[in-house]
C-alpha cells in the first residue's frame, strides 16, 4: 500500500486535537477521523507516533542537559585572586 502522505490542514487538526489531548478515546478518534476524511486507524497511529516522538525528544534533551551538567561539573573553576 503507497504511502499517503497527510495534507498541511490534516497536520494542522491532528496538532491541534494532540495540544488538547495526548490520547484520544475512540469515539473522538472516529470523529477526527471523519472530519478529516481519514481511517480511524491513521488517526490512532498518528496518535501513538506523536507520542513516540514526544518521548524522544524528551530523552533527547534530558540527555543533553545532562552532558551538559557534567561537562560544566569537569571543568575547573576560574580562578579568583582577591588582593586585600
Amino acid at each position: 500500500m503507497p504511502r499517503i502522505p497527510f495534507t498541511p490542514a490534516q497536520l494542522e487538526a491532528l496538532e491541534s486535537a494532540y495540544r488538547t489531548a495526548n490520547y484520544l478515546s475512540a469515539e473522538e478518534a472516529n470523529q477526527l477521523a471523519e472530519s478529516l476524511e481519514l481511517t480511524n486507524t491513521r488517526v490512532k497511529i498518528w496518535f501513538q507516533n506523536r507520542r513516540a516522538r514526544e518521548r524522544r525528544e524528551k530523552r533527547e534533551r534530558d540527555e543533553s542537559y545532562e552532558s551538559t551538567i557534567s561537562s560544566n561539573a569537569s571543568s575547573p573553576e576560574p580562578q579568583c585572586d582577591i588582593v586585600l
